[in-house]
């Protein structure tokens, strides 16, 4: 974080020596790369697109449990063909595309498309 924090420090004083920081420059350039990240999840987060393969969810939980938007739920009026209530995105305009859910999936039913 700190050779991040001079990268941007050379950026914006390119004639200034940023090999020491102190730890208000550190948190003010730290702010500024925070201020960045943001800008640009903001402009990705309509593109991700989960799809479930509901015949093979066994409605564990665990894609619930680790979505850090809070956007997965069981679908309790839908059961598929080995008893479960499999899962399902309520909110597709928040997902962020982290894939999170796909990637703790014990049964790999999960697909996360950018």
């Amino acid at each position: 974080m700190y050779n991040i924090a001079r990268q941007l420090c050379k950026i914006h004083n390119p004639y200034k020596s940023c090999s020491d920081l102190n730890i208000f420059q550190f948190y003010g350039y730290l702010l500024i790369l925070t201020d960045m990240i943001t800008t640009v999840y903001k402009g990705v987060t309509n593109m991700a697109k989960v799809t479930f393969r509901d015949d093979r969810c066994k409605g564990c939980g665990l894609c619930i449990e680790v979505c850090p938007k809070k956007i997965i739920r069981e679908n309790p009026e839908k059961l598929n063909a080995k008893g479960y209530f499999p899962a399902e995105v309520v909110e597709m305009d928040k997902c962020i595309g982290c894939a999170f859910c796909a990637m703790i999936c014990p049964d790999c039913v999960i697909a996360v498309e950018k």
